[in-house]
């Protein structure tokens, strides 16, 4: 028996006509499956180049823009619209906090307060 022989005997073994119509849909399914995954591999590649292309295009007309936009620009505070500070003395400061070990520590003027306890006590 010669390699045609041999190669018919094996085609009559697989070619049985009923499996045929399977194999077809199972290799167009398969083929279908592939070209879907290649189309999502290419969407996302293009998608990874265009979008910081994309970003990197809007940031630079904003900033080519020239001054600052009208929208953001930030009007001068007015004189009558100044907050009120009102400006407390040291025992004032310190009986903010009676349950709390505290000092004011640095030259007058330049003082800050310090706890020494190193945690607020219960109820604080």
């Amino acid at each position: 028996m010669n390699f045609r022989d041999d190669d018919r005997i094996w085609r009559g073994v697989f070619a049985d006509d009923e499996l045929d119509p399977v194999r077809r849909a199972s290799l167009e399914a398969g083929l279908s499956a592939l070209r879907a995954r290649r189309r999502k591999r290419r969407i996302w590649a293009v998608a990874g180049v265009v979008a910081p292309m994309a970003l990197i295009f809007a940031t630079v007309v904003s900033r080519h823009r020239g001054g600052a936009p009208d929208a953001l620009a930030i009007a001068p505070p007015s004189a009558s619209a100044a907050p009120t500070v009102k400006f407390i003395d040291d025992s004032e400061l310190l009986a903010l906090f009676p349950d709390r070990d505290v000092a004011l520590i640095g030259p007058p003027g330049r003082q800050q307060l310090r706890f020494l306890d190193s945690a607020p006590r219960a109820g604080d």
